[in-house]
């Protein structure tokens, strides 16, 4: 009997640990992340205007955004882009903003 008992405290333990240590992934995941700055930790870079032809679909889910700034910081120095403006004509979106890093 007590070595029945201990079996199967052995197995519940070792059930849940291995459920503790199971990971679920997922196919797209997109992370937010806020930091608290002030306005001294900035560098600001002059203001930048990038264009492309995207469809609604892609403005819709993000990448319109993501491949402009991607453009845009490409061959400078800057992390990331300073308050983010789409604007769409017709088919032609265009990016605005100030690229920026962190000190």
């Amino acid at each position: 009997m007590k070595k029945f008992c201990f079996l199967f405290l052995l197995s519940v333990f070792v059930f849940a640990f291995v459920i503790s240590c199971a990971t679920t992934g997922s196919s797209s995941a997109n992370y937010q992340t806020a930091v608290n700055l002030s306005p001294s930790d900035l560098v600001l870079g002059e203001r930048i205007e990038v264009s492309g032809k995207f469809s609604d679909k892609e403005i819709e889910s993000g990448r319109a955004l993501q491949v402009l700034t991607a453009q845009a910081l490409k061959d400078t120095n800057y992390d990331f882009i300073f308050m983010p403006r789409l604007q769409k004509t017709r088919n032609v979106v265009t990016l605005f903003g100030r690229p920026a890093r962190i000190k």
